[in-house]
């Protein structure tokens, strides 16, 4: 047993204590650092930009005069008691990467 503690201890030696100093950065790593840390911040504040954007303009879609006054007159028709009849004969198309609207029409006329 005292063999292989002598083989273990000559195997190994201590590391220096510089060993374990970290390398001090050079002007030039320093330099790459600060560029890479600005060009994550940039393409961060670009893609937040453009979420932002993205969402004010579905906002202006969604509260400008032509789409209230879409809703306003949708509503109005709703309540027309021929519209109601006409409403029963449309139907939707949809498709993989489509959709239409369409009547279905008889010898008598809309359905």
């Amino acid at each position: 047993m005292k063999e292989t503690d002598e083989i273990n201890n000559d195997s190994f030696e201590e590391p220096a204590p510089e060993d374990f100093l970290e390398e001090e950065e050079t002007e030039e790593d320093k330099r790459r650092k600060r560029r890479k840390k600005i060009v994550y911040r940039l393409i961060g504040i670009g893609v937040a930009l453009l979420l932002i954007s993205q969402l004010l303009n579905l906002w202006f879609d969604l509260l400008s005069p032509q789409s209230r006054e879409l809703a306003r007159v949708s509503d109005e028709l709703s309540m027309n008691e021929e519209v109601e009849v006409y409403k029963e004969s449309v139907a939707v198309i949809v498709g993989s990467n489509s959709r239409g609207t369409g009547f279905f029409i008889t010898l008598m006329g809309i359905c």
